[in-house]
């Protein structure tokens, strides 16, 4: 399991769909936290999730909104 935080976002990730969902009951039945699904964009980061597995960031979003 692989669990970053920053200030009051939180991502967990890992290998195994069924250990990744038990950790998460686990951290929902000590702290209130609301799930928003699998993850899209982070700290300005765009995440997409290939059919093949690959994980691909990009950051094509972040500069736009800078640019404007």
């Amino acid at each position: 399991i692989y669990m970053l935080i920053y200030v009051d976002d939180i991502i967990v990730t890992g290998n195994s769909h069924s250990v990744v969902q038990s950790f998460i009951s686990k951290l929902n039945g000590v702290f209130a936290f609301k799930q928003l699904g699998d993850l899209d964009y982070f700290l300005g980061i765009e995440v997409k999730r290939t059919n093949s597995g690959s994980v691909i960031l990009n950051q094509a979003k972040y500069i736009r909104d800078l640019l404007q």
